[in-house]
């Protein structure tokens, strides 16, 4: 580069870096040498093409100058290193390191102590970008402790800096999951920031937005939502006041809060204005990162991903979808180049593209969508388990969310299994931290293993997870009693499956109670989970006979999604639609089989719209509401229109289960059951009986694989084909019997024969 001008030299650094972008080892080393000749001339050079053409330069010479550290070099870096920066993430981190290790600690008032704080604070901050966050701690911790001392000497400007890496501090604790610490830490800087701002309002608003901002954050963590609020808001006001005089440089700083003001919204049941506010987050960081991609692409990543979030709450899956795409494709590209620095980023918008793409009926492809965020996931913990095993327990919990909506129950269950293993270490050496997550995961073993018919085992796991919930709930009761309300209905649900149907009740009268005073003091937030516990108490008052008090029950379930379905119909019309069905069951049980036609019709029509804009997505529900439509019609002797409904039903499953065997056999059996018992009620119990072994047919290898789970509606079968076998005068067909007779008896399902138990 001897001999060439400025921008000869940078247009010769730029085609180097071109090289090296298409044969990265014949590139590198040219690059390499052209530092190596003029370090001091060449190396910032490579700052300005790093950042105008991207990667690998700015890495490149990041690598160059850790192996030759010089705090020369590094001191006339510094200054050009911008703090929003993808390309220069790696260089920033090396400058700060030799910087900070060239400065030594003076346990004196004065410049030095505070310029070793300034780059303690640099260096956390730079380390915290690559993902480094045990390492930025301790750095963290150090400039907080220096710029302490030097607070208690009184200049507002020591204070400013303390605040400042306070609010460091709380961003890296809350990253490391102890959100009370973070609480504390941000808390003391917003009270030094508003006395700053009170005092002199123009000097420091910024830092006291910045503060509220980041105490949001930490409220919401803790689950204060209206004091999360609260914060943003007052965050916002300060922030769009300055965006407004300073565009360029708080248009940036502004997005932030809407995004955070999205989340409150969000957390507070108000969807409509929660994606309004990160629509114009959007807009904001699509146009700075048009201008500057290498500082605000990763922002314009996090918005999309938020979009997406936002968007499905309102029932926009498609669009909901194209946004979290775009968040992928972003990271994607970010994480090619830094994996340490996103490849959790990467990880997590894939586990928002396979809840994206299960919403829309895609479930092939979610599952390989929260596949490769798991195999993320166990790379990162792998290398950095205390780092990241969260995160890859938080996946495996999608995973098996996944599996098993595919009914591949097995796979599911060791999935589950896993993120309680590692939950279940992460709590006993970080409680406060983890136990949240521990219980998050049991109950979510606890639904497993009841599908898998384990049902002693799930009913310990509920219990366990609702344990955890109740001291937490004690403590803190704003921020897990839903936790524990949602915990009871999968305890009531366990306590039913065993026969114990009063504790059943009892539980999830408990469940209502508090959704109840829940939905009282935030309606929009609860109410949905109030429906939902009303739901679930009609079944369990249905299955003690107690039916005028379970159709009260359901009755204010279907009133309150009627409700919620009129103000946002794609989000919660399913929901109605299943309230409606289960009214269906309620008045049929109370003999008012007209009124129970008419709420599985109104069920039926909902589905059939349902499907006509989302096939994948509704199919399901849609021959649910035919199955049980054909019920109702069976009950008022209407057994032609019952046969035609389930006619339809039948060959709805028939066509999901050809396509996913796994996930829809168990279903398809149940209709051919019910138009095999509709059959029977004809007369024609031929057919009846090929209906019934139809059933047997389909279940029978997912039964034989796991028993326990299918045991149930395969004796119902059985029952029903043998009766119809002796009614239609022909004998069961005992070679395809036998294997399923067999294991019935081996599980003790029913009883063995005497030549058996000789």
């Amino acid at each position: 580069m001897s001999g060439l001008n400025q921008v000869e030299a940078t247009n010769g650094l730029t085609k180097l870096n071109w090289v090296a972008q298409r044969w990265p080892d014949r590139g590198r080393s040219k690059v390499e040498r052209a530092i190596s000749a003029n370090p001091s001339r060449v190396l910032p050079l490579t700052l300005r093409v790093a950042i105008e053409s991207g990667d690998p330069i700015g890495q490149i010479a990041a690598e160059w100058l850790e192996a030759h550290p010089d705090e020369h070099l590094a001191r006339l870096l510094e200054p050009d290193i911008p703090y929003l920066t993808t390309a220069l993430r790696e260089m920033g981190a090396v400058v700060a390191s030799i910087l900070y290790e060239a400065v030594t600690y003076i346990e004196e008032e004065g410049s030095e102590a505070e310029e070793r704080a300034r780059l303690a604070n640099n260096l956390a901050v730079r380390l915290s970008a690559l993902g480094r966050r045990e390492d930025a701690l301790a750095a963290i911790e150090e400039a907080v402790e220096i710029r302490r001392a030097l607070a208690d000497t009184g200049p507002d400007v020591f204070r400013s800096y303390l605040a400042q890496s306070l609010n460091n501090l709380a961003a890296n604790l809350a990253a490391l999951g102890r959100r009370e610490d973070a609480l504390g830490a941000v808390e003391e800087a917003v009270e030094i920031s508003r006395a700053l701002a009170a005092a002199r309002p123009d000097a420091f608003r910024p830092d006291l937005a910045n503060s509220l901002n980041n105490l949001s954050n930490s409220l919401a963590d803790l689950g204060r939502r209206e004091d999360a609020f609260a914060a943003i808001k007052e965050a916002l006001e300060i922030r769009r006041a300055l965006a407004a005089a300073r565009p360029d440089v708080f248009r940036s700083h502004l997005a932030q809060s809407l995004s955070n003001l999205s989340n409150r919204f969000a957390d507070l049941g108000r969807r409509e204005n929660a994606l309004a506010a990160i629509e114009e987050a959007v807009e904001i960081r699509r146009a700075l990162a048009a201008a500057r991609p290498d500082a605000f692409r990763p922002d314009l990543a996090e918005s999309f991903n938020t979009l997406s979030a936002r968007l499905a709450d309102l029932g926009r899956r498609e669009d909901a979808l194209a946004a979290i795409k775009e968040a992928v494709e972003i990271r994607r590209a970010l994480a090619a180049a830094r994996p340490d620095a996103f490849r959790p980023d990467l990880a997590q918008s894939l586990g928002n593209l396979s809840n994206g793409l299960a919403d829309l009926g895609r479930r092939e492809d979610a599952l390989a969508a929260i596949e490769e965020a798991v195999e993320i996931h166990r790379a990162l913990a792998d290398a950095r388990p205390d780092a990241f095993q969260p995160n890859l327990a938080g996946s495996l919990n999608n995973l098996s969310a996944r599996l098993d909506a595919l009914d591949r129950r097995e796979d599911a269950l060791a999935a589950i299994e896993e993120a309680v293993e590692i939950k279940r270490d992460l709590a006993a050496s970080r409680p406060d931290a983890y136990r949240p997550d521990l219980a998050f995961s049991l109950h979510n073993l606890s639904v497993n293993l009841g599908a898998l018919g384990r049902r002693e085992d799930a009913l310990v796991a509920i219990e366990e997870a609702l344990e955890i919930r109740r001291v937490l709930a004690t403590a803190s009761p704003d921020a897990f009693r839903p936790d524990f309300a949602l915990s009871l209905i999968i305890l009531s649900n366990c306590l039913a499956d065993l026969g114990r149907r009063e504790d059943a009740v009892a539980a999830i009268e408990e469940a209502v109670e508090i959704h109840r005073a829940l939905a009282d003091a935030r309606p929009d937030a609860f109410r949905p989970d109030l429906a939902s516990s009303l739901n679930n108490l009609s079944n369990r008052l249905c299955e003690l006979g107690r039916h005028e008090n379970a159709l009260a029950a359901i009755e204010e379930a279907v009133e309150i999604r009627r409700s919620l379905a009129a103000a946002h119909p794609d989000v919660f019309r399913p929901y109605f639609a299943q309230s409606l069905s289960n009214l269906s069951n309620c008045l049929g049980a109370l003999g008012r089989r007209e009124d129970a036609l008419a709420a599985i019709e109104g069920a039926l029509e909902i589905h059939r719209a349902l499907t006509a804009t989302r096939l994948d997505a509704f199919q399901p529900e849609l021959a649910l509401s035919l199955n049980n439509l054909s019920n109702c019609l069976a009950a008022l002797d209407r057994r032609e229109d019952a046969l035609a409904a389930i006619e339809e039903a039948v060959k709805i499953r028939r066509a999901l289960a050809a396509d996913r065997p796994d996930a829809f056999a168990s279903a398809l059996a149940m209709s051919f059951g019910a138009r095999g018992a509709i059959l029977r009620t004809m007369g024609r119990h031929l057919d009846a009986a090929e209906s019934f072994c139809d059933g047997l047919l389909v279940i029978s290898p997912p039964f034989l694989a796991l028993p326990q789970a299918f045991a149930q509606l395969t004796c119902k079968l059985l029952r029903n084909y043998i009766r119809s076998c002796s009614d239609a005068g022909i004998e069961p067909d005992e070679q395809r019997l036998t294997p399923i007779i067999r294991k019935l008896e081996e599980i003790g399902a029913i009883e063995r024969s005497p030549e058996d138990r000789s």
